[in-house]
């Protein structure tokens, strides 16, 4: 495995408007300190929690020392998440967890403690996101049951892929979410990754969603406030909040359902009524929204940096303001890597053609240009059509010359004849495109593999398009890692492989 290229993110797709502000005015910088919140939760318990979670897992020794180190105020945490995923979702989880350890690397390099951490998100409740993997050609789909209430408490996966079939399934694994956290640490083998699955240690957030109960709306409305900003400049916020609506949900073990608040009663989605008392006495069956998970993420870990995507980073920054509310300092928001994977027929292509991988990844129009050089059929057709356009040209003169007003006329039709040469050029390229043995239709193909379906091939592919069983997707990861190491990898960039 290789690196071709790299590139950041915003030199291959658009970043929101509040995301180009936040790199422009951030400076990372050397200088730093452990961030610490005026309460702190008991990272002693916490420590131990993890330890024992990770050693269900399977996990290496380095990822329980890295847990037990957990318990000590002079570590850094680096921490990204993700909810549960079908074998473990889009390629782009394993990289977010890939960017953790090597900005963890990158801390001790400096003489600093640091631990890495991926927050499994099994209390969240979009099923639909989370039940499908795209495997190569292959789309596999699994029936997770609503009655779960959170995607973490759906039933374990029931079929398997080849590649999948060597990691046994026992009785261990109790449901979707530690599916997942069994076959993430199968994948991170080796490379100390913590995983934390937020059940184990719903006690250590009671703090901040009891400050949610007793000031239900409080953070609603600051936020509501921020997001009030953001539409007046013409920016449409991720998420739209009623303003009665708290940011925590009633838990039954069965059913996930939001609390509103009136200004003197909880009411649940389905008319239940609750005191503030009885929420308090039955916090641990309190769990929170999206505004406030990232919040009790960073009371427990108080991490050092926080890996997210570009979309993920673009809601983040509507939070700050209720960091400060609940008096959790704000982690530094860092954008993940990423990677493109090419194989190496399509590499030969490349070389064949003379085409450097940058120009598919920035500019695709001016790749195909190089190739219609190459193209016999379109780059003749465009000699003749270039001779057409001058003759064009000429009638245009000639009309002009034997009388002024006709040059309106000739460039009428001047331009009716360019428009069918336009659409006859495109219809000889979408022949081209289906011919095999085609440059053209191995430029398309490239284009295909790096952005299947018009998106980045990371949010597509599962990690099993390129490895062939859990062993060769652990091999795949620490390759990743080296590559990052030797390449120096900055945030925000994406790697090109093969």
């Amino acid at each position: 495995m290789e690196l071709l290229s790299k590139k950041k993110y915003s030199e291959i797709s658009s970043l929101p408007l509040l995301v180009k502000e936040y790199l422009a005015e951030k400076h990372f910088s050397d200088d730093y300190s452990i961030n610490s919140n005026n309460s702190k939760p008991n990272r002693s318990l916490l420590s131990e929690i993890l330890k024992n979670e990770n050693m269900r897992y399977g996990a290496d020794d380095l990822a329980i020392k890295n847990a037990g180190l957990l318990k000590n105020d002079d570590v850094e945490v680096v921490i990204a998440g993700q909810q549960p995923c079908l074998f473990t979702g889009p390629a782009y989880i394993i990289y977010k967890a890939a960017t953790v350890l090597h900005l963890a690397e990158k801390l001790r390099k400096r003489g600093q403690k640091a631990v890495p951490v991926f927050w499994v998100a099994t209390e969240d409740s979009d099923f639909l996101e989370v039940n499908h993997a795209q495997i190569g050609t292959e789309r596999y789909v699994e029936e997770l049951s609503l009655s779960a209430g959170i995607v973490g408490n759906a039933k374990v996966p029931t079929a398997f892929p080849q590649m999948l079939q060597s990691m046994n399934i026992s009785d261990d694994i109790y449901d979707f979410g530690d599916y997942f956290c069994f076959l993430l640490t199968k994948i991170f083998k080796g490379t100390g990754l913590v995983i934390a699955d937020p059940r184990k240690f719903r006690c250590l957030s009671r703090e901040i969603k009891k400050e949610e109960i007793l000031n239900p709306l409080l953070a609603t409305a600051k936020f509501n406030d921020l997001t009030g900003i953001l539409k007046s400049k013409g920016i449409k916020p991720q998420i739209d909040k009623a303003e009665n609506i708290t940011n925590i949900y009633m838990f039954d073990g069965q059913k996930r359902a939001r609390l509103r608040h009136d200004g003197k009663t909880f009411t649940n989605d389905y008319g239940d009524k609750f005191s503030t008392e009885y929420l308090i006495e039955q916090i641990d069956s309190i769990i929170p929204n999206a505004i406030l998970r990232p919040i009790i993420q960073e009371h427990i870990f108080r991490s050092r940096y926080f890996i997210a995507g570009i979309n993920e980073l673009n809601y983040l920054l509507l939070l700050p303001r209720l960091f400060e509310l609940f008096n959790v300092n704000i982690p530094e928001f860092v954008i993940r890597n990423g990677f493109f994977v090419l194989d190496k027929q399509n590499i030969d292509f490349l070389n064949t053609n003379n085409i450097h991988i940058d120009e598919i990844l920035t500019n695709f129009a001016a790749a195909k240009e190089t190739i219609f050089q190459h193209e016999k059929t379109i780059n003749a057709y465009d000699n003749y059509v270039s001779e057409i356009e001058n003759q064009l040209r000429f009638i245009t003169y000639l009309s002009k010359d034997n009388e002024a007003t006709l040059e309106r006329s000739a460039l009428s039709v001047t331009k009716k004849i360019e428009k069918q040469l336009n659409l006859l050029r495109k219809k000889n390229i979408k022949h081209l495109r289906d011919k095999s043995g085609s440059p053209i239709k191995g430029l398309y193909n490239i284009n295909e593999q790096l952005f299947p379906k018009g998106v980045l091939q990371e949010r597509c592919y599962n990690i099993f398009t390129y490895a062939k069983s859990v062993e060769e997707a652990n091999e795949m990861v620490h390759n990743l890692l080296n590559i990052m190491r030797e390449n120096d990898f900055d945030t925000g960039e994406l790697g090109v492989i093969f």
